[in-house]
Order: C-alpha cells, then sequence, then structure tokens
C-alpha cells in the first residue's frame, strides 16, 4: 500500500497530500501552511514521490509540472503531465496511458461542440469522489480551455467512465 505520498518542487518545497479518506475536508494540501503552498506554485517543476515497501518512488522529469493522485484503493496512481494522463502501479511501474475521449458522453456536451471548436484537450486534477457509498477516481478534461467535463476513471482498464460534472470554464 502507497504511504507518505508527496509533492515536490524545483525550489526545494515538499507538500504531505491529504489521503485520509474520512476526512470531511478534500483539499489536497490541506495539512500544509500556506506559504509552504505558494512557493511550490512558483516553481518551474514538481514531481510526486511515496514510499511503498520502504522504497521511495519517484516520479520527477525536469522543467515539468507533474500532478498526481493516488486511487482510492492506494495501489495505483495516476499521475498527469503534458496532457497526458499514466497510471502507475504502487512500486513505480508504468501500467497504462490513458487515451483521451474521441466523442463526449454527455448531451451537454454534444450541443456545445456546436458552438465552440474543440481541437485541443488538457488533462487535470485527479480527485476522489463517492459513488454508491464507494470512493472513485474522477479526472477533469478540458477542451479548448473554454469546456471541462469530470469523469470517472476505471483504475483496472484506465477507461473514462460518466460524466460527473461539466461547463464552461
Amino acid at each position: 500500500m502507497i504511504e507518505k505520498f508527496q509533492y515536490f518542487s524545483s525550489n526545494g518545497i515538499f507538500l504531505d497530500v491529504n489521503l485520509d479518506i474520512n476526512s470531511k475536508e478534500d483539499y489536497l494540501f490541506k495539512n500544509n501552511p500556506e506559504t509552504e503552498i505558494s512557493k511550490f506554485y512558483q516553481a518551474q517543476s514538481s514531481g510526486i514521490k511515496w514510499i511503498f515497501n520502504q522504497k521511495t518512488i519517484t516520479i520527477h522529469r525536469k522543467n515539468t509540472i507533474i500532478s498526481g493522485y493516488p486511487f482510492p484503493n492506494l495501489e495505483k496512481i495516476l499521475i498527469i503531465y503534458h496532457n497526458k494522463a499514466l497510471i502507475y502501479s504502487q512500486d513505480g511501474k508504468l501500467l497504462l496511458e490513458i487515451n483521451p475521449p474521441d466523442t463526449y458522453l454527455s448531451e451537454l456536451a454534444k450541443k456545445m461542440r456546436n458552438k465552440l471548436y474543440f481541437n485541443s484537450y488538457s488533462i487535470y486534477f485527479p480527485a476522489w469522489i463517492k459513488k454508491n457509498n464507494h470512493l472513485i477516481m474522477q479526472i477533469q478534461i478540458n477542451y479548448n480551455q473554454n469546456w471541462y467535463e469530470l469523469r470517472e476513471l476505471d483504475c483496472e482498464t484506465g477507461s473514462l467512465g460518466n460524466v460527473t460534472g461539466e461547463g464552461m470554464r
């Protein structure tokens, strides 16, 4: 199981990530001082690290902002950078690359597609949400920075599922 999940930045800041499933507050960096969080966001690059079987696993690329979050079972990690979404095992091995959706599942997005020209996308903000009293993973997909969809993500297959939210940015 994944332990001590952290973000770190090129300017030397380390932020602990909230993995408390029972937490009433879901803010990612809730246990860190605001001054450290502010410094973290000023860095030119960031990475992620965690402990598995008493070994530190690190994901970092020079001059790259990396974000991520473990799946609720704490056995896999979703890593996002350069508009790629990747699923890693708890021991740091790349398992899957998630492909962006070619079609829009939501009716509202289909209507908006005719009004907005979608030619690029970006993937952001992995998070846990509750569905039928179970925690599942969701990600946000932005299209042309105008429209976004929140989608369920299957940690076994990397498949994008139902839309859980959407709108204009």
